[in-house]
């Protein structure tokens, strides 16, 4: 069968900013610490992107990329995209992805308050609450010069993939890392015009997405959201929506996902265990398609094709996002495509795939043992 005939709106291209992307699937932002602990480019991390690309998938995400790889980085050997020097290493990246038939993009982020690295420096964070309500670290809430300085940080990396080749970039405002640690309430207790309303808790975010917009006109800009963290008194829906709608100026598509990394009950709804269930933020990006203008991307639990053809087909997204399915088997769409879905390795939600790489080590899956290897 012709593969149109079995996933017709999964294959349907679509234009964005002049970008065709070739089919409706994005290989999701994940943890992929394969460059060195100073975050340059290696072999390891371009064989790992051109597998990546051979899934299937029209763009593959770089996850979270610190916009600070000193001391905002949460785990060692993440991208370095922060001084002209590793411009070099992100064109081998874009050029290997496209080259297996992707495009690359790269998720920019700061951890905020979860920030690791040099313990003598304070991580910043819109207040000074401590993580998963524990002993206060060492956190500095930020004043207007840091806020500055962070933004500036935003728009550099953002050039500096514009420079790469990039052609898309996504904007980390998920799972309660600096910019949402702006927006919830439970992670922003500042009384000044960064903090209260919703008005004034978006602001700093908004500040960020409009200066990346201005800086690189001509990219597609991706931003990722928690439609609610799951956590005591954090980001609803709402509120997520509300955000969303104002960010719309700024992007040009909408990633809906969920949970907060940094609280314990909220981060498995961040990596969602097999107990989650399926689909589970599709009735969020659905509500986000009803009030937004531009693409909705989801991800969460999503396995198949399937169920991918089933969103897109229903209205509830534009793009369907997936990781953890191509890493239990690479060839899930080659073989839905060829009629044999059934013969695809499912995913247990072990997690072994994040929890075996938390020190640069080597990534691994209790499904598929050549995951990262070949």
């Amino acid at each position: 069968m012709l593969k149109n005939d079995l996933y017709p709106h999964v294959f349907q291209p679509l234009k964005i900013r002049g970008v065709t992307l070739k089919n409706r699937l994005e290989y999701a932002p994940t943890v992929v610490l394969k460059c060195s602990p100073e975050g340059e480019v290696t072999q390891e991390m371009l064989d790992y992107v051109a597998w990546q690309a051979d899934t299937g998938v029209s763009y593959l995400t770089i996850g979270n990329t610190p916009v600070v790889h000193s001391n905002s980085s949460a785990w060692i050997c993440e991208l370095n995209v922060t001084a002209d020097r590793c411009i070099h290493g992100m064109e081998q990246l874009v050029r290997t992805a496209r080259d297996h038939g992707a495009e690359l993009s790269i998720e920019l982020a700061h951890a905020g308050r979860g920030s690791g690295g040099d313990p003598n420096v304070p991580a910043l964070a819109p207040s000074d609450v401590p993580l998963n309500g524990g002993p206060l670290g060492y956190i500095k809430p930020m004043n207007r010069v840091d806020m500055d300085y962070i933004r500036e940080q935003y728009v550099q990396c953002a050039v500096r993939c514009q420079k790469a080749g990039l052609r898309i970039l996504m904007i980390h405002c998920a799972h309660n890392n600096l910019l949402a640690q702006f927006l919830s309430p439970a992670s922003n207790h500042r009384t000044d015009e960064y903090g209260g309303s919703l008005e004034n808790r978006m602001r700093f975010p908004l500040e960020v997405l409009a200066a990346v917009r201005a800086a690189v006109p001509d990219m597609v800009i991706e931003c990722r959201v928690s439609a609610q963290e799951d956590t005591p008194d954090g980001l609803q829906l709402e509120e997520s929506l509300q955000f969303m709608e104002r960010a719309q100026r700024y992007v040009d598509i909408i990633h809906v996902s969920r949970g907060n990394i940094f609280f314990n009950y909220g981060s498995t709804y961040t990596i969602p265990t097999y107990f989650k269930g399926r689909r589970l933020n599709v009735t969020f990006a659905a509500e986000a398609k009803k009030r937004l203008n531009i693409p909705v991307a989801v991800v969460g639990n999503i396995t198949s094709l399937q169920e991918a053809e089933d969103i897109i087909a229903a209205g509830q997204a534009d793009i369907v996002v997936m990781a953890k399915a191509y890493m239990a088997d690479g060839d899930l769409i080659h073989k839905s495509l060829r009629g044999q879905a059934e013969q695809v390795r499912p995913c247990t939600r072990c997690d072994w795939c994040g929890n075996a790489n938390n020190y640069g080590t080597s990534m691994r899956c209790a499904i598929n043992p050549l995951l990262g290897k070949s």
